[in-house]
């Protein structure tokens, strides 16, 4: 999408919630509310969580690939009775990340990436303020008569300028603005008008045109050590070590995987924008 319209959906949420917190009488934040939600949003890394056997696949490969490459590169086939919500909402050429921890659950290893492949990616890139795969069968929206395609794009903002957005929303919707960070909901839904679904309906979504390197702006690696044997990922966690980069190889049972990888990212997290 060209640049000047995605400014200008950022120009208009923002607007859009400033009148939300003035229609609903919203408190106005504290000084220390103001400068938290401005520490978090200003640094929060990027997450892609992934499961086990699709992880190994990745960093074998070295790169995070878009559904249309996947499919071209003879890596994934499609049912075409059954599309996936990619080629519905046109958004085959994107590789997805939450800027918050794990959210999607089926995952039990994943990647963080650094704020600045925003800036690295800001001419491609976009966002939006919720996981665009949820406006095809999961979120509810207030108009149903627009289709989710014209509410994406009303909806897609710049890169990294989306977490203007992000900061505003801590501020004035959540009781904490941790409580974004930790998958609590917000106090107040604000102005956007999605219903249903979890804590993905509020999370801002980041996507990268095409093709990501993992070894580009990563951060941290997350891996349960039951899967550490496989040799593909027991070789990038040496490129990790090598690189100091952060790695996490985290005890957990088969069935528990998702929640202690969720919990070990947040806390990494918080230590980063603690200190």
């Amino acid at each position: 999408m060209d640049g000047k319209v995605l400014a200008r959906n950022l120009t208009q949420l923002c607007a859009d919630l400033q009148d939300y917190a003035t229609k609903n009488s919203l408190p106005a934040p504290s000084a220390a509310r103001a400068k938290t939600a401005g520490l978090i949003s200003a640094d929060i890394p990027l997450s892609n969580g992934t499961g086990a056997d699709r992880f190994a696949e990745i960093v074998d490969r070295g790169s995070l690939l878009c559904l249309n490459r996947l499919v071209t590169e003879g890596l994934r086939t499609i049912d075409s009775t059954h599309p996936p919500v990619e080629q519905t909402l046109g958004t085959a050429d994107s590789v997805f990340l939450f800027a918050a921890p794990f959210r999607f659950p089926s995952s039990e290893c994943g990647f963080l990436f650094s704020r600045s492949l925003e800036e690295a990616e800001s001419t491609t890139g976009t966002a939006t303020p919720f996981d665009s795969g949820g406006l095809v069968k999961v979120f509810q929206r207030s108009d149903p008569a627009e289709s989710p395609i014209d509410f994406l794009h009303r909806h897609e903002l710049p890169i990294p300028e989306h977490r203007e957005l992000l900061r505003e929303s801590m501020k004035l919707l959540f009781d904490d603005p941790w409580h974004y960070i930790e998958g609590v909901e917000p106090h107040w839904p604000g102005p956007i008008g999605l219903q249903g679904g979890d804590q993905r309906r509020w999370t801002h979504e980041v996507r990268i045109h095409e093709e990501l390197s993992v070894r580009h702006h990563l951060e941290a690696v997350f891996v349960a050590k039951s899967r550490a044997n496989d040799p593909r990922i027991q070789k990038f966690l040496e490129y990790c070590q090598q690189g100091n980069v952060y790695y996490d190889m985290f005890e957990a049972p088969r069935s528990g995987e998702f929640t202690i990888l969720k919990d070990r990212c947040l806390k990494y997290i918080r230590t980063k924008l603690t200190g």
